[in-house]
């Protein structure tokens, strides 16, 4: 049955308002979390340590794949991880330029853990004085995406996907394998490994693999514009005639804005509105809602380090955001989830955006959660265009 337009117009303003507050404010609190996380890395004491002793390579490359080189070390608040002697993070990088990295506070875990929670204690209710507040641990259990998986710890937490700190003894051990892919149980199963491990380290040093590390970096895709990853007749061929010369949508270049009469869905609920309507409604949501046919404008943003960790971090803000408008009158089925068969290494659709990554290399889109299926995929083929020169 159709849904008449004047029972959706209400509705459809107030989502669109959602979505920009959202979007703003899931961001917010994941860098956050990971600013505290980073502070108290460096502010605890450590017995000096590598933070490469505690999995032999072999075991990790069984998991994630074959290793470039043996492990490295980088700073804990490197997002790029860029070697460096005497970091405090163990990163083993495969081929592809997946990572997982391991970070040890080898003495006062326990104070380091509380520490990096606070973010989480506060979003629970802890209010103010967070530190007092309720405690966000499972012992020997824990409960990423609501699996339950054991663990060779005190204690642990988990933050979004993919990063878990794990306490045993006095030591506490951060396992990131955001930049691997979203798999809890097989990273839980090397992260024990480490665990038991704290007291009786192996003669590994990370400082050893550095040079193979910037070896493997110097294979890394060029960087150049994001107006440069399409020329505007194939943009054109894909999305029809665009309405103005493709711009760069950001200062540092890695983002290019695209603007276009995008068509109305086949299926729209508003397909018999009147025309004075549907006029107001796309100059008032800038085609965000995905209704009504008109000028749309969209971009292309490329990140040339971090692509896979991009990719689970978006899931994640994105399921955050979104998760309040399910059910909202004309919202389209959205189809979810990883999306294969395309021209990158992985990528996933999620309600905000469409990722796909390629060599660590994440390109991404816009997908306002109001457009249609037909809508999303014309956009998804502009990326797999652009990430098909990568």
């Amino acid at each position: 049955m159709r849904i008449r337009f004047a029972e959706l117009a209400l509705p459809l303003l107030l989502t669109v308002g959602l979505i920009g507050c959202g979007e703003h404010k899931g961001a917010t609190t994941e860098d956050a979390s990971r600013q505290t996380a980073a502070t108290s890395a460096r502010t605890s004491g450590s017995k000096g340590a590598d933070p490469c002793s505690l999995l032999e390579p072999k075991e990790v490359a069984a998991v994630i794949g074959a290793l470039a080189g043996p492990p490295y070390r980088t700073h804990d608040a490197s997002e790029d991880n860029e070697p460096a002697d005497g970091g405090d993070t163990c990163v083993y990088e495969t081929s592809d330029f997946r990572t997982l990295r391991l970070a040890v506070i080898w003495q006062d875990g326990a104070v380091a853990l509380k520490a990096i929670t606070i973010p989480m204690r506060l979003l629970s209710g802890g209010g103010d004085d967070a530190a007092n507040g309720p405690e966000l641990k499972a012992a020997k259990t824990l409960l990423p995406g609501g699996v339950q998986i054991a663990g060779e710890w005190d204690e642990a937490s988990s933050m979004g996907c993919c990063q878990i700190y794990a306490l045993r003894g006095d030591s506490l051990v951060t396992f990131d394998y955001r930049g691997w892919r979203a798999d809890t149980t097989a990273a839980v199963g090397l992260l024990n490994k480490a665990l038991l491990r704290l007291d009786q380290p192996l003669p590994i040093n990370g400082n050893l693999g550095n040079d193979a590390a910037r070896k493997h970096a110097e294979l890394r895709p060029t960087r150049k514009p994001a107006c440069e990853l399409l020329e505007r007749a194939e943009i054109e061929s894909i999305v029809g005639p665009l309405l103005a010369d493709p711009k760069p949508a950001s200062s540092d270049g890695n983002s290019c804005a695209i603007r276009f009469t995008q068509a109305e869905p086949k299926e729209s609920p508003l397909k018999d509105a009147p025309e004075e309507f549907k006029s107001m409604l796309g100059s008032f949501t800038g085609g965000k809602t995905g209704l009504v046919a008109g000028p749309v404008d969209t971009a292309i943003s490329v990140l040339w380090r971090g692509g896979f960790r991009r990719l689970n971090d978006s899931a994640q803000v994105s399921g955050a955001v979104t998760g309040s408008m399910t059910g909202a009158p004309g919202m389209p089925t959205r189809k979810e989830g990883p999306v294969s068969g395309g021209p990158w290494d992985e990528a996933g659709q999620n309600g905000l955006e469409f990722v796909a990554v390629k060599k660590d290399v994440a390109i991404s889109i816009d997908t306002p959660p109001m457009l249609s299926e037909e809508q999303i995929e014309l956009r998804r083929r502009l990326v797999a265009r652009a990430i098909a020169k990568i």
